[in-house]
């Protein structure tokens, strides 16, 4: 198991939380990588990594997301856009070898929230200074239907090929997804 973290510390803390936990894990069975989705460049060097590390992965969860900032990434796109979507877009089509190389796995984590999303066709990297409009975004909400979008298409094109693509709603629970930074007005509700 690859955990791909942005923060390795905090990695290696949920490293040795799941190996207290679990017990007796073969050594190097559960291995801690950086990958910050805000940088196309991390998540090419974390996807090499990967493929050098082995050449069959059963699953990949993609998992990332940021509530709502149009802040440009080092690559020029919203930060939301940039981490809730085309990245994930970017590490699995380059992880897509060693999942076809079995029965692999792809889950994509968007949001019941994707149902409200906006026309995005004018605006793909989600730049307009209106999705930001509202506490529920229309910045994230749109982002997630990119997950789902993505999904589609995604499982449609594999469909004859040995690997399952699904699109899941966790549920709604508290996780730092609202960061104060991002979302002051709700961190403080």
């Amino acid at each position: 198991v690859v955990l791909g973290v942005r923060d390795l510390q905090k990695g290696r803390d949920a490293r040795a939380t799941i190996l207290q936990e679990l017990g007796n894990v073969p050594h190097g069975e559960l291995v801690v990588e950086e990958v910050d989705q805000a940088s196309f460049e991390s998540v090419r060097r974390f996807s090499d990594v990967v493929s050098q590390k082995t050449s069959h992965l059963s699953s990949l969860v993609c998992n990332a997301g940021i509530w709502a900032s149009q802040d440009l990434t080092v690559d020029g796109i919203s930060r939301t856009a940039q981490i809730n979507h085309y990245a994930n877009f970017l590490l699995v089509n380059r992880l897509l070898p060693a999942l076809e190389s079995g029965s692999g796995r792809i889950v994509i984590v968007s949001s019941g929230m994707a149902k409200e999303a906006v026309d995005f066709r004018e605006d793909p990297l989600l730049l307009n200074a209106s999705l930001m409009e509202g506490r529920a975004s229309k910045l994230y909400r749109t982002s997630k239907l990119f997950n789902i979008l993505h999904t589609k298409e995604l499982a449609r094109r594999l469909a004859t090929r040995p690997v399952l693509v699904n699109s899941v709603h966790p549920g709604v629970f508290p996780t730092l997804l609202h960061r104060p930074e991002n979302e002051p007005d709700f961190a403080r509700s």
